[in-house]
Order: structure tokens, then C-alpha cells, then sequence
């Protein structure tokens, strides 16, 4: 074993140890946690009394598929898009909503948005909002039935009011 691979084993054992830590360190935050939610809290009329957590709850934190309010907003803009998009288009779509996200944190998102089943696709073909999504938020696309999103011009990418298309028909339509 040469010195690069040494420290390269080293680095590894490293990252290793501080995963370790960090799993530790979680699950006493968890406890601490706990603890917190089930000691007794003062109240002006008796002396004490035992706050009982919610058992809907009890795991805290979001479950598996509940996503925030501005990225149901954005996945509904991308689901009226009626296209496959890539991470910058979805990006695009973040920013007209006043979301400033870095390209990291794009990915991470649309990578647990597909794991939880609310898109699919991939980087290849870009990502759409999958049915599950549609149905459980109630997107609509604007005149379903009628025209929409879907009648863009051949070559065109249909948009939203306020979404920036970065390649606008030379006609202005």
C-alpha cells in the first residue's frame, strides 16, 4: 500500500467514524426530543399537567411524500408546462415563483419527489409530475378539455403567466 492509497483508507475510516457520529447524535437528539414533548408543562390554572404527544405524530417531522406549499406550487406550474422538464426548466420555474434555489438542492428535490412517486423520469428524458401528484394535489391545467399548455406550437415550450420561457416565439405569440 503506497501513501496515497493510506490516506485515501484514512479519509475513508474518517468519514466512516463521522457518519457513525453522526447517527449517534441523531438518535440523542431524538431522545431529547422525546423527552421534551412528554414532560409536564406549567399551566396558570393547576399545578402541572402532562401534555400527551399526538399519535398522528408521533414519528415528528414530515412523512414520506408531504411537501411544502411553494414546492406543491411548483410542481403544479411544472404539471400545466405538460412537458418533460430538466433541472434548469425546473429551476426557471422555482425563480418565477420567488424561489432562489441552488442546482444542488434542485437535485435533491426532484430525487425525493421521484422516490416518493410525485415525478418520475430521469436526467435523460427530464421529469414530469407523475398521476399520483395530480390526483393528490388537485392540479388542473388551465382549460382542461380545451386548449392549454399542450397546443404550443411545434418546437415551442408552452408557458405559464409569469414563467420565463428562455426561447420566446420570434412573433411574440
Amino acid at each position: 500500500m503506497d501513501a496515497l492509497e493510506r490516506m485515501i483508507s484514512e479519509k475513508r475510516s474518517e468519514v466512516a467514524a463521522l457518519l457513525a457520529r453522526a447517527d449517534l447524535l441523531k438518535a440523542e437528539l431524538s431522545a431529547l426530543e422525546l423527552a421534551a414533548r412528554l414532560r409536564p408543562v406549567a399551566d396558570n390554572r393547576t399545578h402541572s399537567r402532562v401534555v400527551v404527544p399526538n399519535p398522528a405524530r408521533a414519528g415528528g417531522g414530515r412523512k414520506p411524500g408531504d411537501i411544502s406549499h411553494d414546492w406543491r406550487g411548483i410542481l403544479g406550474d411544472i404539471y400545466r408546462l405538460g412537458m418533460a422538464v430538466d433541472y434548469e426548466m425546473i429551476a426557471e420555474v422555482a425563480k418565477d415563483r420567488g424561489a432562489e434555489l441552488a442546482m444542488s438542492s434542485i437535485r435533491d428535490r426532484v430525487r425525493n419527489l421521484t422516490r416518493t412517486g410525485l415525478m418520475t423520469g430521469d436526467t435523460h428524458q427530464g421529469f414530469v409530475v407523475s398521476e399520483d401528484a395530480v390526483k393528490r394535489f388537485g392540479f388542473t391545467k388551465e382549460n382542461d378539455g380545451q386548449s392549454g399548455p399542450s397546443d404550443a406550437k411545434a418546437g415551442e415550450a408552452p408557458t405559464l403567466p409569469g414563467f420565463h420561457n428562455p426561447n420566446p416565439s420570434p412573433t411574440g405569440a
